[in-house]
């Protein structure tokens, strides 16, 4: 039921309204045609017609930013003294509206100051990007189709002088810059070889230090591999002393023990008549021989066999004790031979060091020295090249070959306001809108009063 209610009051506001509208219909009426009036005399003969006029610049030469401004090498600096200096869109759009530029456009076209002041003319001017693109827009709008279509052609010639003239000035300083360093740079050359010369003078030269090393390295080499032979030669003789040691030893003791079993003298028969003095004592006795072949004596003798053994114990003994003294004497030749190889080793060693030492000394000053001048050089050709670049270019008209009119401006017979029919249209819809809104403020105001 509160729905049917709610609804019912709804549709009755509604109607209202409508009815409230159409009961005021000529006055919303007379309104909009008033609006249509006033809108109409101003459109066509009040409002004055204004014309556009565009023309492009194409951009060459030109960054997405602005470059970084570290240098980390000297051919970077170099080429930042280019004559051709590199902007960026945003830059040219920005110098477009400087005041040079539009003074002079004022002086070029013999434009009337008290018309044209440079605040004006920075008014009638805008700058664009198109998107996308190296293109440049200027849009000059005015009264007149002849006027926009001159000023902008001019703003346009004028930027490309401007940008001309200011590139000829960087050049004119880039080529006295260049000079500068240019002469400073050959001094640091010439300085650098006659430092490098002087060093080369007062040393000697590297190749016959380094032979002398490779010398040195040689002899060093030979001396330890004779001190390994030394080495080898003693363990072969304290080995080969030591076996004859063992051996003589093993000999003696074998002599030893025959010695030991074998009998010193001998006993043996012996007749008187062989014996001389015997048989002259026994004559004189006045034995006969006869007599005395009877007799016999009994003798010791020396055993044959035991004076040899005696003799070969003899020799083994002193030869036994000639290897033990060898074994000293083997030693001491060893240490003497060994001190003086390792005397010589060491003196090697220390004229070895002391060249290296030296050798490093002048290869790395060497180095330096030679550096030094290959890049007083590396740069002095840098910058005569480049001074020699500027000097040819410095005549180039500079702002033309960055800059170039893509499209002159024309004049156009079309203004691009006032837009006639969207006045007439505005109007309209405001006309009735006001209408509309009197007719309800009339209707609101009838109604206060009657409830009054």
């Amino acid at each position: 039921m509160e729905n049917n209610q709610s609804y019912d009051y709804d549709e009755i506001s509604i109607k209202e309204l409508i009815e409230v509208v159409l009961k005021g219909k000529k006055i919303i009426a007379g309104i909009t045609i008033i609006t249509l009036l006033f809108a109409f005399a101003f459109t066509f003969y009040i409002q004055k017609p204004v014309y556009e006029s565009k023309t492009t610049l194409l951009a060459r030469n030109v960054t997405a930013k602005v470059t970084d401004t570290n240098i980390e090498s000297m051919q970077d600096y170099i080429n930042n003294l280019s004559i051709q200096s590199l902007n960026t869109l945003e830059t040219y759009k920005q110098q477009i509206k400087s005041p040079e530029v539009l003074n002079d456009v004022i002086e070029s076209l013999e434009l009337s100051k008290e018309n044209y002041s440079i605040d004006r003319l920075n008014g009638m001017i805008s700058v664009s990007i198109i998107k996308d693109t190296n293109l440049l827009e200027i849009t000059v709008k005015s009264g007149a189709p002849e006027t926009s279509s001159s000023i902008a052609n001019g703003v346009s010639d004028s930027f490309i002088k401007f940008i001309n003239n200011l590139n000829k000035n960087n050049a004119d300083q880039s080529v006295e810059f260049l000079k500068i360093r240019v002469d400073e740079q050959k001094d640091k050359l010439e300085n650098s070889v006659k430092s490098y010369e002087e060093f080369l003078n007062e040393n000697e030269n590297i190749d016959s230090v380094r032979n002398e090393m490779a010398i040195l390295l040689s002899k060093q080499n030979e001396y330890q591999g004779k001190l390994e032979t030394i080495e080898f030669d003693y363990n072969a003789s304290v080995i080969n002393n030591d076996i004859n040691i063992k051996t003589t030893e093993s000999k003696l003791n074998e002599v030893k023990k025959v010695i030991s079993e074998t009998n010193k003298k001998l006993e043996v028969n012996k007749n008187v008549v062989g014996d001389d003095i015997l048989r002259e004592i026994l004559s004189e006795s006045g034995l006969t021989i006869s007599d005395m072949s009877n007799i016999n004596l009994k003798e010791e003798i020396y055993n044959e066999n035991y004076l040899n053994l005696m003799s070969q114990r003899n020799n083994l003994t002193i030869t036994l004790q000639g290897y033990i003294n060898a074994k000293d004497i083997i030693k001491e030749k060893y240490n003497r031979e060994l001190e003086l190889l390792n005397g010589k080793i060491t003196d090697v060693t220390e004229k070895l060091e002391n060249l290296q030492v030296r050798y490093i000394e002048m290869n790395h000053r060497n180095q330096l020295l030679n550096n030094e001048v290959s890049n007083a050089r590396q740069t002095y050709e840098l910058l005569l090249n480049k001074y020699n670049e500027t000097k040819i270019t410095e005549s180039v008209e500079a702002g033309e070959m960055n800059l170039v009119i893509n499209s002159k401006a024309y004049a156009s017979d079309n203004p691009v306001s006032p837009n006639k029919k969207l006045n007439l249209a505005i109007a309209l819809v405001l006309g009735l809108m006001i209408g509309v809104f009197v007719v309800f403020f009339m209707n609101m105001w009838k109604t206060d009063d009657v409830k009054g």
